[in-house]
């Protein structure tokens, strides 16, 4: 993992007993485009999503209905890691919404209904 981030010069070695690694740029320079990059290779969900023209893997790229979806998804994961930074991943994430957690679920399991008694408006949502 190092040499890969030692080849794309995101990383440098400092020799001697106080020696190891350090970010070559501030974490808040580093896309994480270029971090994925240097560690896994181009960012593609499909292989065709990497080949441009000619030596292209798939036999049925010529009749692929669904290439250009798969590049425009690979395009934009590209521009999100783009957009992101190391330091982003730092930082705490943004908090989400209260409405947003546990869309359509409750928020807290509904009591059990007692035996032979049909649950409460409350417990369900929906009355009877």
């Amino acid at each position: 993992m190092l040499k890969s981030l030692l080849q794309a010069a995101l990383v440098v070695s400092h020799r001697g007993a106080n020696g190891g690694y350090g970010l070559a740029r501030p974490a808040h320079e580093l896309p994480l485009a270029e971090l994925v990059a240097a560690l896994e290779g181009p960012v593609a969900l499909t292989e065709c999503g990497v080949h441009t023209s000619g030596g292209a893997p798939c036999e049925l790229e010529s009749v692929c209905q669904v290439r250009g979806h798969w590049r425009l998804i690979n395009d934009a994961i590209q521009e999100a890691l783009g957009r992101l930074t190391l330091a982003d991943l730092i930082a705490p994430a943004p908090r989400v919404p209260e409405r947003l957690v546990g869309l359509g679920t409750p928020s807290r399991p509904a009591p059990s209904p007692a035996a032979g008694h049909p649950p409460s408006a409350s417990a369900t949502g929906v009355r009877s």
